[in-house]
């Protein structure tokens, strides 16, 4: 009578083969999905922009009169602002 082995797993050569070829992709996965990262982050940020714009444009034609945008780019933000106020300023505080 002879007795009969059946495989019911993964041998450890299986398991090594895999990670090498996950490896492998990995090498060349990753500067990829760097370079997507960095473009939607750009993405985004135009996106924020030109909103910031429309808004500007919006305040503009809503109070008859200039609006503008400041940015500051090293410091990754922007502002709108009423030209009446300081280019610091919010369109929206009060007069006083």
């Amino acid at each position: 009578m002879l007795a009969t082995y059946e495989n019911k797993g993964f041998s450890l050569l299986d398991l090594l083969i895999v990670l090498m070829i996950l490896g492998i992709l990995g090498v060349f996965v990753a500067p990829q999905l760097h370079s997507t990262l960095n473009e939607a982050r750009l993405n985004e940020a135009t996106g924020e922009l030109v909103s910031g714009l429309h808004y500007a444009q919006s305040l503009a034609v809503t109070h008859q009169r200039p609006f503008g945008l400041v940015a500051n780019v090293a410091d990754n933000w922007f502002r709108v602002f009423d030209h009446r106020f300081s280019a610091d300023a919010n369109p929206h505080h009060n007069e006083t």
